[in-house]
């Protein structure tokens, strides 16, 4: 009988020299990289071990299994788990054990710390590879809590950290044989927010709006897109203007005073507000504002000295304006103790003509810009004594110039009643509409059956001789829904006019 040897297919790649490299490997994370919170709060957050590979020209290239090793600085692993991986849907009758750590081999990056390891052959039994390029093969979640300041946090790969079994070194197996694979890390910035809305310390903030504020709530209509409503920094806030093409859009720009029961309100205050960007000033006003003269507002017999400042001087450099208020030195005039007042305007332009790429200009509030006077810082008196706004140094708004393109609905023509479908009813629609005082037509173009760029009784007769005296179908969009072809507006058929073809 004769004999046959069976040969390893990673060991015949050898033999016979059909490996001609080794694939790379590294490894990595992704997930979020920044949270936020009060000094003291904990964090968390879901992560993934990724594998990249970059396959050489084997036999059998690609990653049969992998042992990872992990740990993090200023954080912890506190979940680690093969199932939901990307990889796990290429296994299939192999080995996993995965599972956090509190041990470690001495010397290694893992000692004191809380990680995490993982040990995974895809099959026993089977050819299971991952392919090239980013996989995820671990779900991970790893915590901790914001530092007062801030500060930050990383995810690493080291080796040695120690499950149930041995020390685990981060390796990968291909074709049989270990490749060790470039270890990644991610850093994670952790920002630390200081509660401005319910200071028990500080009761004035700032902020920016795009209109007027007159309200009894503190915070009340100031632009900022943090989510949590304790938090009321007012940075990173935007105005949007939409702008027609070749036109220079213009915004106002209103900074607040909002106060929480800060003693009898603000008697007064100066204001140093820089401006950046793809803007110009054309104006700062406190007309329209609390700081202006009874009735339209408040001040009386008081001060008042508001004005663009000069770029060039070198306190300055850049744009930007100042205010100084004092409502009144004759009588108890001040602002609400409760709530938020619009106090200055400042008017910007954008610096071009509007083109298809947005401009952005910017406002913030910087103490020591200079007018005509000294230079101003920023500060609000409250019962005669001064005090600092909780968030002078964050308080901050963009101003977004972006090109408008007129939106035009869908919509099917002879469809006047927006039913669906082009009928007797149509045609009955359009008549009411014309002659017995019946609603409108949202979409204008619907009801212009003919397509002549106007509604009249012919439009009736058209409908009624395409559907019952062999006319002519109406031109497009006909019979499914579509936009004009033949020089439609937004007057012609509004967005969100034609809900039937939504």
């Amino acid at each position: 009988m004769k004999r046959v040897w069976f040969l390893p297919i990673a060991l015949v790649a050898i033999l016979t020299g059909v490996v001609s490299a080794q694939s790379t490997f590294s490894l990595g994370f992704s997930g979020p990289t920044l949270h936020s919170g009060n000094a003291g709060q904990a964090w968390s957050g879901d992560y993934n071990a990724t594998l990249t590979s970059a396959l050489a020209d084997l036999v059998q290239p690609g990653a049969q299994g992998w042992s990872l090793s992990m740990s993090a600085d200023n954080a912890e692993i506190t979940a680690i788990a093969f199932e939901g991986s990307e990889a796990e849907g290429s296994f299939s009758g192999g080995f996993k054990k995965t599972e956090l750590t509190t041990t470690a081999k001495a010397g290694s990056g893992c000692e004191g710390k809380n990680g995490a390891v993982s040990a995974i052959v895809l099959s026993f039994t089977e050819d299971r590879r991952l392919g090239a390029g980013a996989i995820g093969i671990a779900k991970i979640t790893a915590g901790g809590t914001i530092p007062a300041g801030g500060g930050s946090a990383r995810l690493l790969y080291v080796d040695g950290c120690r499950g149930a079994g041995q020390p685990v070194d981060n390796n990968i197996t291909e074709a049989g044989a270990t490749v060790k694979p470039e270890l990644g890390a991610l850093d994670i910035t952790l920002k630390e927010i200081v509660s401005c809305c319910h200071s028990d310390v500080n009761k004035l903030n700032v902020g920016f709006s795009s209109s007027r504020i007159s309200s009894a709530s503190p915070y009340d209509g100031i632009i900022d897109p943090e989510s949590d409503p304790a938090v009321c920094d007012g940075d990173g806030g935007e105005i949007l203007v939409a702008v027609s093409e070749g036109a220079q859009g213009s915004a106002s720009v209103y900074a607040n005073i909002s106060s929480q029961n800060a003693g009898g309100g603000a008697q007064g205050w100066s204001l140093a507000i820089a401006v950046g960007g793809e803007v110009t000033i054309t104006s700062v006003t406190t007309n329209g504002t609390a700081s202006a003269p009874a009735p339209e507002g408040l001040f009386s017999g008081g001060f008042n000295k508001t004005e663009a400042i000069d770029p060039a001087k070198p306190e300055n450099g850049t744009d930007g304006v100042v205010s100084a208020i004092v409502l009144s030195f004759t009588e108890a005039r001040n602002l609400p103790a409760m709530g938020t007042e619009s106090v200055l305007v400042i008017n910007l332009q954008e610096a071009a003509p509007q083109g298809a790429a947005d401009q952005v200009g910017s406002a913030g509030f910087k103490s020591g810009l200079r007018g005509a006077g000294q230079p101003v810082q920023n500060a609000i008196t409250v019962d005669g004594g001064t005090q600092k706004a909780c968030n002078f140094d964050t308080a901050s708004i963009d101003v977004r110039f972006q090109l408008f393109v007129p939106q035009i609905d869908r919509f099917v023509r002879g469809n006047a009643n927006d039913d669906s479908k082009v009928n007797i009813a149509d045609p009955i629609w359009i008549i009411n509409e014309l002659f017995r005082a019946g609603p409108k037509t949202a979409c204008p173009d619907a009801a212009d059956a003919n397509d002549d760029g106007m509604i009249d009784s012919s439009d009736a007769v058209y409908l009624i001789e395409y559907q019952f005296m062999g006319g002519a179908e109406p031109s497009a969009p006909f019979p499914a829904c579509g936009e004009d072809t033949t020089g439609g507006t937004p007057e012609s058929c509004p967005a969100g006019s034609t809900a039937s073809c939504e």
